[in-house]
This record gives C-alpha cells, structure tokens and sequence, in this order.
C-alpha cells in the first residue's frame, strides 16, 4: 500500500492533444504527477517505464487506443492497484460495458465540467491513500457521470 506521502501517478491516453491537456491541468492540480500519451504504443511504454495509479483512457469510435490498452493490461501480470477510468462521449456509452469487462473501474462522460472531475479525481486520490483497491468486477463500484464542461 502506498503512503499518503506517496507521490501518485496519473498516465491520460487520449488522441486529442487539447482533451490530454486539460486533463493533465485537473490532474496536477489534485497533486498528481501525469504523463501523458497520444497513442496505445505510448502509453504501453510509459506504463512499462512506471506503473500508474489512475490511467484515464480516451474511448474515440475512429481508433481502438483506449480498448487496445485494456485488453492488454487485463492479461498483464502487473498489480491490480491501477484505477482505470474511461473518458467517453456520451454517443460511446454503448462501449462501457465492454470496457468495463476488460476491467475499467469509472466512466466520465463528455462534457465534462472541470470542477466536477475535480472532485472525482480527489475521490480516486484519496481512496488510493486509505489503501483501496480498484475492482472491476463489483458493478457498484463503476458510476458513470455526465457533467458539462
């Protein structure tokens, strides 16, 4: 388990440069130290260089990324303390549940509001400070959230 003092590490895999950024700004303010990545074989390297605490995957219907990453970290021998939120429009929503099965634990919808994901990313900080694990497989744990931007 990881120490309150424990810097945290966020990893944001999304295609759009504009989305990754604002993302890494809301982050950082939570204290997180983020990395960032435009592509599967990115973000594939950075979390080989440095396990994540919280990897906020993009889910476009124009590129696999965000599933691809799933899917090859489901079958990876890492430890499960990774909470894996996916970023999606709302007109992916149908993309969820498979997401969901290859272990994502949240949801946020776009729009999102910034001060809103805010206080879900504080949430996520601190369960991972009082020793909670992720699980992908208890439903009530996954919550979706549709919030404007």
């Amino acid at each position: 388990m990881n120490s309150p003092h424990h810097t945290r590490v966020a990893l944001v895999v999304h295609e759009e440069a504009m989305c990754r950024r604002l993302l890494k700004r809301l982050l950082e303010r939570s204290g997180l130290q983020v990395r960032l990545a435009a592509s599967a074989e990115q973000a594939r390297e950075l979390l080989h260089e440095q396990l994540a605490d919280q990897v906020l995957l993009g889910i476009a219907s124009a590129s696999p990324t965000g599933m691809e990453i799933l899917r090859q970290e489901k079958h990876s021998p890492r430890p499960g303390s990774t909470r894996w939120v996916v970023v999606a429009d709302e007109s992916q929503l149908s993309e969820w549940e498979t997401a969901r099965s290859l272990g994502a634990q949240d949801l946020i919808t776009r729009p999102f509001s910034p001060i809103h994901l805010l206080e879900r990313i504080r949430e996520w900080v601190q369960a991972a400070n009082e020793g909670v694990v992720p699980d992908a497989d208890v439903a009530s744990n996954a919550r979706t959230s549709t919030v404007e931007e």
